[in-house]
């Protein structure tokens, strides 16, 4: 009966699978936030979760996630006390803590606080001790202290908890609530009592007290947890409870009762760990899990349950959680962490070998300890006998190899000791030749073996003999065989003896008796070589090395090495075993599988049930299809058929979306990126990622549900791309710097040969609001709106380019008339003077009447065409912006009424009916009266020239205060609608009915005067009938608008224009008296004028003609003080007028003569311009004779009285006795003279070097040498220069060169070019002209 009992023990063990290491043990210092574990529970998403005292956790598969109160965060866990977990749907957690119940929401990763409301509408803080679900919907709470509340929501939908005393007992609150599977309700009260809900009332169970929890298990039989008296089991029949074992049977009080699979229960105890109850065979499993931290079998365990892939958790107070993977590798295990297995000691195992015929375990396993001799295990490791040092004294303590050499005994290598030899029992040494003997492996003769030493090469030795040949670097015999003494491994394959160094392999070639005559082949440099394992049929030999796996081919000794980049976990190798097609390697991180035909490797790790992670050197046996490896922490072993059936069974890999993270922070709902919302839920469930362009890098967090992540291995495709492989054990995707778009992004998961179906996940990151597809439509819409634009206006440039170009004819045909009129009005004006100056004459000689009226049409239509030209210059000068208005206040009323008269002899002879109307008697206005004149004058001459014989005109005046208007209407023959707006256009005339066609000048001015008055005029058609109206309106101005005219310059201030209304002032003037007549230079390009004033004025005066101002400058130049007064025309070819007078005027030697200017140009402005460039008088063409002689003689009496006051002023000096006086400036004058006189050579001379010498400032000295002389200083240095350079070069003693030189002229070309502008001769034209004329004079 006990060894039945054993038996069943042994077997739930090994269906508990507790003998393999992969136990995950979580506490504090591995992230969970407190070691005080009260609950652990699972949900719908297979997440754990766990309450603690400090804090709650959730393990998602890949992390653990700890939450806590946090101060001012109402989304922050309410109170770091938490004591349940409760699903309340999918994605919605309700957690009860010590201070009420909150709801969790996944999406949102945040908790919202749900009130407690009492009778009376108070809510309260209240300890949660259970949530329950009961009648299918009804959510209950209980609540320590205060009863039991319903999860209730309001109108708004909200959540609350309204009190409820429906499941009280005896007046008692419940503590806990559970509906078993026939709907029957159980209470467990505050005391601790348990209760069966009926149809009236409520059944106790006297027999029961102090109640932990009830629960079904998965056979459907009840259980009931008591604190005090262990556990139940409820008998229906009888409706009653029956003890099935009491505290002291469980090791401590219940805490907790839990169902398990296949009518297995967890029963938590206080003081003895967690037990496992078979309902089968009602037997109590005690430690069913070890921990090497800590001793489970006498632990506070709260609460232990399983997961929904058979993962048993089990909380343990004041520890941690202990998670244990249910059967989920085929490794076994012997070693200190083993329940069943612990039959090697606490120490790392060194070496292992496969017992040969070994009694009591003929097929068992030998292993060596670390210091801890020698065991004989067990087939299945349950059993092993144990040799040390204490029983066996002498023997060495540790043990580096082991050879079982039957039935020879077993050879054992050691560090220092040499080799030894176990058989019987009995310990001996053999040789102490050689030491650190790493490895064993027997030779071809027998008794004979190879011998691998860490320092001392490798040794053929003979057991019969007890004789070694050695193999040393350097040997005697001189045949090169090792270079490195450390030899870790050696393997005879066929003829040849692979042998592994800390530098690299050898190849050698043996005899049958041992001896290497040949030098060896050398492989692998500057790599450790480990360990060797061959094929079966010795093609391949495998070796285990510092740097990966390497296959050497026997036969050709070529070499292909596999690393981390193949699928191996580390590149650092311990050892290597062949199974068939398989080959084990195991490694400094876990044992690899590598599947020799497809060149793939699987990877296993401690949490797979290993004994470590780390494997010792060479460490590996195989006996009856079972694999041994040893490390660290025991023996790993396994068998090799249900090791591939493992392997190859069906799996289902169930690939989760775990989290999403940007900046290592988890992104849930609600958090925002920009402008857009990151998820819409949970990203397992939404899918979905939306992110802004700054946010285009994130992590994607996965797991394989019920699966450890190291045997995982995630891939990735962008867009159906090329599969991305991320490498084992890495649980994070990384996307980095994604350009703005839209992403689909599949993943899927490789385990232990399984690939997981394919998950998708659609990532779009939107661009800058400046990138964005509204924006590319508003970019593409203002690109059709320019290209619209542009077309626009290029087809408006290309309209305007047309008009422009018949404006600009039209402009040109306009100047050309314009310019003809212009030329006309020129021309004209020079015969005029010819018709005008002689018909006065004759009207002032010839009195007869008939004859006088002859000549006043002659000089009212000759004054017409004057009039006329004087229209075409004026538009010329208002469109060059040259006319100005001269403001006047002008009493409008009076000032019409002049002009109303000039008309009236006109309408009176003609029966015209003419009325000038106005509606106040008077009206200061400002205005240009001579421009104001032809304005109106124009107007009534208009409609004077349309109006039959008969009609009526009519001007009128309308006042107001700001502005006035000024009609002018006519009952003539009226103008067509369509012409309207082109009477007002230049050279416009229409043909009239009476025949009269205009010259379209008129109201072309009379518009363009209007405009300048800032007014504006308009036509109508005469509201009393046929007819004409033309309507001014002008603003009244005021003295603001007064302009004055242009002065004249400051130096022509005597000079005058002489007019008409002079001449009978001036006609009196006598003719200059001197001795002889005045020489007069008349200077007219047209031959008739030029004749006529030559003899007009030769009675008079010497008159010399010249036909141009470029002449006429010649004749001065050549004839100094031979012209006393110039007579000159304006326009002219080669040189016109003004720029002739402006020459004189610059020149030393010729400002002196008197100008007289006469055109055609005869406006203020030309006026003006002419003497501002000096001219003494103006006389407009044409001209009376008698004013321009009048003029002439008046300007050379003026010059004659003036040299007469010099000369007068001389005589009387010479009869006065001088009284020596010099004025300041006389001074300063002769001071400077000196100094130019000193320097007259020097060429650097300068104004600043005048001003120094003399004593007074630059500045000074500048204004006050333009005063005394009319010139800056540095024209009058100038000019005293270049008139010591003409009396020099008179003098004809010195070349032109010599003079620039004496002279102070840097350049001859200088000097030459502004002798030239004084003198109008060039320096050698003066010196050669200086013998025939008079040239010295005046200098």
């Amino acid at each position: 009966m006990r060894l039945f009992v054993l038996t069943i023990i042994f077997l739930m063990l090994d269906s508990l699978g507790v003998d393999a290491q992969n136990v995950m043990f979580l506490s504090s210092k591995q992230g969970l936030s407190n070691s005080r574990v009260r609950n652990i529970t699972e949900d719908s998403r297979h997440n754990i979760w766990v309450t603690t005292q400090n804090g709650l956790n959730r393990y998602d598969g890949v992390k653990m996630n700890v939450y806590r109160h946090e101060i001012g965060n109402p989304s922050s866990l309410l109170s770091d006390e938490s004591t349940c977990v409760f699903e309340y749907e999918k994605g919605k957690m309700l957690v009860g803590t010590g201070a009420g119940v909150q709801m969790y929401d996944y999406a949102t990763d945040k908790f919202a606080n749900i009130p407690f409301v009492r009778e009376g509408g108070d809510t309260i803080k209240a300890r949660v001790m259970s949530i329950n679900r009961v009648k299918e919907k009804r959510v209950l709470v209980c609540f320590a202290g205060y009863g039991n509340g319903e999860l209730l929501k309001d109108k708004k939908g909200q959540f609350y908890i309204k009190h409820t005393t429906e499941f009280d007992t005896d007046g008692i609150g419940s503590m806990r609530l559970y509906e078993d599977p026939k709907k029957t309700l159980w209470v467990i009260n505050g005391r601790g009592d348990l209760y069966r809900q009926t149809s009236k009332t409520f059944r106790k169970y006297e027999e029961l007290s102090l109640l932990r929890n009830i629960c079904v298990s998965s056979s459907g039989k009840l259980y009931a947890a008591t604190y005090n008296n262990g556990f139940y089991v409820y008998n229906s029949g009888e409706d009653r409870y029956e003890l099935v074992a009491s505290t002291a049977e469980l090791g401590g009080a219940v805490l907790n009762i839990k169902p398990w699979t296949l009518g297995r229960l967890f029963i938590s105890t206080d003081g003895g760990g967690v037990r496992v109850y078979d309902e089968q065979t009602k037997q109590l499993v005690q430690n069913v899990i070890s921990v090497k931290d800590f001793d489970m079998a006498t632990s506070n365990v709260p609460d232990a349950t399983y997961d929904s892939f058979g993962n048993v958790w089990v909380g343990v107070y004041m520890k941690g959680v202990v998670m244990k993977p249910i059967n989920q590798s085929a490794f076994d295990y012997i070693g200190q962490n083993s329940i069943t297995k612990n039959t090697i000691g606490k120490n790392s195992v060194f070496a292992i070998s496969k017992a040969v015929n070994a009694a009591p375990y003929q097929k068992g396993l030998w292993a060596s300890a670390d210091n801890d001799g020698l065991y004989l295990v067990s087939a299945d490791g349950a059993a092993s006998m144990h040799w040390s040092v204490e029983t066996n004294p002498g023997m060495p303590h540790a043990f580096t190899t082991i050879y079982d050499a039957f039935p020879s005994g077993l050879l054992l290598g050691t560090f220092y000791n040499g080799l030894w030899q176990m058989k019987d029992g009995r310990f001996s040494n053999l040789t102490k030749d050689f030491n650190w003997i790493f490895e064993i492996r027997p030779a071809v003769q027998k008794d004979c073996y190879w011998i691998a030493t860490m320092g001392e090469g490798f040794y053929y030795y003979d057991y019969s003999t007890g004789k070694h040949l050695d193999y040393k670097p350097n040997p005697d015999n001189g045949v090169h065989i090792i270079g490195n003494p450390y030899v870790y491994t050696i393997l005879p394959v066929r003829d040849k003896l692979f042998v592994g160094t800390a530098d690299g392999m050898l190849v050698c070639r043996p005899d049958r008796e041992g001896v290497i005559k040949q030098e060896s082949t050398k492989l692998l440099e500057r790599i450790a070589v480990r360990h060797f394992a061959a094929a079966a049929d010795g093609s391949v030999v495998w070796a285990a090395t510092s740097e990966g796996l390497v296959k050497i081919d026997c036969q050709s000794l070529e070499t292909h090495t596999y690393t981390t980049a193949d699928g191996l976990p580390i590149n650092s190798i311990a050892s290597v075993c062949v199974d068939g097609n398989e080959l084990w390697i195991g490694t400094d991180f876990g044992l690899s599988c590598m599947d020799v035909k497809k060149e793939k490797f699987t990877n296993f790790f401690s949490d797979d049930g290993l004994q470590d992670n780390e494997f010792s050197r060479g460490a590996v046996s195989s006996q009856d299809g079972k694999l041994y490896f040893s490390g660290i922490g025991g023996i790993t072993y396994f068998d090799t058929k249900s090791m591939k059936a493992w392997q190859g069974k069906e799996r289902t890999l169930r690939l989760r979306f775990v989290d999403v993270l940007i900046d290592d922070k988890t992104v849930h709902q609600g958090d925002f990126s920009g402008n857009y919302e990151m998820l819409q839920g949970l990203i397992d469930d939404c899918g979905r990622l939306d992110v802004c362009h700054t946010d285009n890098h994130f992590a994607l967090e996965l797991c394989v549900e019920g699966m450890n992540n190291q045997h995982v291995t995630y891939e990735y495709s962008i867009d159906g791309g090329k599969w991305i492989d991320q490498g084992a054990n890495n649980a994070r995707i990384i996307f980095d710097n994604l350009q703005p778009g839209t992403y689909h992004i599949k993943v899927r998961a490789h385990a232990l040969g399984t690939v997981s179906e394919e998950r998708e996940l659609v990532a779009v990151v939107h661009p800058a609001w400046y990138a964005s597809v509204w924006a590319k439509i508003v970019y593409f819409l203002l690109f059709l709106a320019l290209c619209w634009f542009v077309y626009e206006y290029v087809m408006r440039q290309v309209r305007l380019r047309r008009i422009m170009a018949r404006n600009r004819q039209q402009r040109e045909l306009n100047e050309a008339r314009i310019q003809f009129f212009m030329n006309i009005s020129h021309e004209i004006r020079t015969p005029m003077t010819l018709i005008l100056a002689p018909l006065e004459r004759m009207m002032g000689k010839d009195k007869d009447p008939e004859h006088q009226r002859n000549y006043m049409l002659m000089k009212e239509n000759s004054n017409r065409i004057l009039r006329l030209i004087n229209q075409m210059m004026d538009v010329r000068k208002i469109e060059q912006g040259k006319f100005l208005l001269d403001y006047h206040s002008v009493e409008l009323v009076e000032f019409l009424r002049n002009i109303y008269d000039v008309f009236a002899t006109n309408a009176q002879s003609r029966n015209i009916q003419y009325e000038f109307v106005h509606d106040v008697d008077r009206l200061p206005v400002y205005v240009d009266p001579d421009n104001m004149d032809k304005i109106v004058m124009n107007l009534l001459s208009n409609a004077f020239k349309f109006t039959p014989d008969g009609g009526k005109i009519t001007l009128q005046l309308i006042g107001g205060e700001s502005d006035f208007e000024v009609r002018v209407a006519d009952s003539g023959i009226g103008i067509p609608d369509e012409e309207k707006q082109k009477v007002f256009e230049r050279f416009y005339s229409a043909k009239h009915q009476n025949g009269y066609i205009g010259t379209g000048i008129g109201l072309n001015l009379t518009s363009l005067l209007v405009r300048l008055h800032k007014g504006h005029i308009t036509i109508e058609d005469n509201p009393e009938g046929k007819g004409t109206l033309f309507v001014v309106n002008m603003p009244v101005g005021d003295d603001s608008l007064r302009v004055i005219k242009q002065e004249m310059v400051e130096d022509s201030q005597d000079a005058r224009t002489v007019g008409d209304e002079e001449i009978s002032e001036l006609l009196s003037v006598d003719a200059p008296n001197d001795a002889h007549r005045k020489n007069v230079l008349l200077v007219e390009d047209d031959e008739a004028i030029r004749q006529y004033v030559q003899d007009e004025l030769s009675p008079e005066l010497m008159v010399q003609a010249c036909a141009n101002g470029q002449e006429a400058w010649d004749y001065i130049v050549s004839h100094p003080g031979k012209v006393d007064i110039v007579i000159s025309d304006i326009m002219m070819p080669v040189m016109d007028g003004m720029t002739l007078c402006q020459k004189l005027k610059s020149n030393f030697n010729t400002n002196h003569i008197p100008v007289v200017l006469m055109t055609a140009l005869g406006s203020d402005a030309d006026r003006i311009a002419g003497i501002s460039n000096g001219a003494d008088a103006y006389v407009s063409k044409p001209f009376n004779i008698d004013v321009l002689r009048t003029t002439v003689i008046q300007l050379l009496k003026t010059r004659q009285i003036l040299q007469g006051k010099y000369h007068g002023d001389k005589q009387s000096d010479e009869n006065i006795d001088k009284v020596e006086m010099e004025s300041p400036d006389e001074h300063l004058m002769k001071r400077v003279m000196k100094v130019i006189n000193e320097n007259m050579d020097n060429s650097e001379l300068s104004v600043e070097i005048i001003a120094d010498k003399v004593g007074i400032s630059r500045v000074h000295f500048y204004r006050k040498m333009k005063d005394l002389t009319g010139q800056a200083p540095r024209d009058f240095v100038k000019y005293v220069r270049l008139k010591e350079a003409a009396r020099l070069l008179a003098e004809k003693k010195y070349d032109i060169t010599g003079v620039s030189v004496a002279t102070g002229f840097k350049s001859l070309s200088a000097f030459s070019t502004q002798f030239k502008a004084l003198y109008g001769l060039t320096p050698s034209e003066w010196l050669k002209n200086s013998a025939d004329s008079d040239h010295t004079k005046g200098l």
